[in-house]
């Protein structure tokens, strides 16, 4: 780690935790949620394929920390987004080139992340890393693991590429006013798509977790390296109760 361009000690043990924890819940809300219907009986169960698509996801959620927290350098990303390419290259070889397309556009999106000229810490970035990581690597991963994709796991992709979108909004969405008409939109959406499953004790403590980040947690002025790990801690926990819920 010393090799690392941190400034402070602190910063040091600070990026060790956050990339861990940022890392881990990535991962476990990929993985997890591609049994929200009960459609793996056993996850990992490809055996050597398996082990490979948790070393692509692992590589991009790392990649996504490095380039969305400004600790260190984007330059350390290459690292973390060239597994991600070799994996998805290699497993995309073993499938078909729709899988390896699939695959490979989302460390590309991230390679083009850092580049201020293309402005996508934004809107328009926000949306895409959403539809990515909300609709597009899940599908993937069930197809990896199952051969196949149910309907009723395509449409509750909706629910988790909305929540994406809700709670990266304060990484991507500088202006206030967008920040509020973003968060305003996805959170009424969410509360429809939850709405529709049973009305238990899941489902309320999911409306006022949403609404809660709404109304105060997205107002916080937080430091940029505290933001990815604390959004993302909270959007663990809406998925997991949406997902009490749905299962309840």
């Amino acid at each position: 780690m010393n090799d690392i361009p941190v400034k402070k000690t602190s910063d040091r043990s600070f990026l060790i935790v956050s990339i861990s924890l940022t890392t881990a819940i990535f991962n476990f809300i990929w993985w997890l949620y591609l049994n929200i219907n009960g459609n793996l009986e056993n996850l990992f169960s490809q055996g050597q394929q398996s082990e490979l698509s948790l070393l692509y996801t692992i590589s991009l959620s790392v990649s996504i920390f490095i380039g969305l927290n400004k600790i260190i350098s984007t330059h350390w990303q290459l690292i973390p987004i060239s597994v991600a390419l070799a994996v998805a290259y290699y497993i995309g070889n073993q499938q078909n080139w729709k899988i390896m397309l699939l695959l490979l556009l989302f460390p590309v999106f991230l390679i083009l992340l850092p580049l201020k000229k293309l402005h996508l810490i934004s809107i328009y970035g926000l949306l895409d890393i959403s539809f990515m990581a909300g609709f597009v690597l899940p599908s993937v991963l069930l197809y990896l693991q199952k051969g196949r994709l149910t309907k009723d796991f395509l449409n509750s992709l909706l629910l988790l590429t909305l929540t994406f979108t809700f709670f990266l909004a304060g990484i991507f969405i500088s202006s206030k006013i967008q920040k509020f008409l973003i968060g305003l939109v996805s959170d009424t959406a969410l509360i429809v798509i939850c709405s529709i499953n049973d009305h238990n004790l899941w489902f309320f403590g999911n409306i006022i977790l949403i609404v809660l980040t709404w109304l105060f947690l997205n107002k916080l002025t937080l430091r940029q390296k505290y933001r990815l790990p604390f959004f993302s801690l909270i959007m663990l926990f809406s998925i997991c109760l949406a997902m009490f819920q749905i299962n309840a």
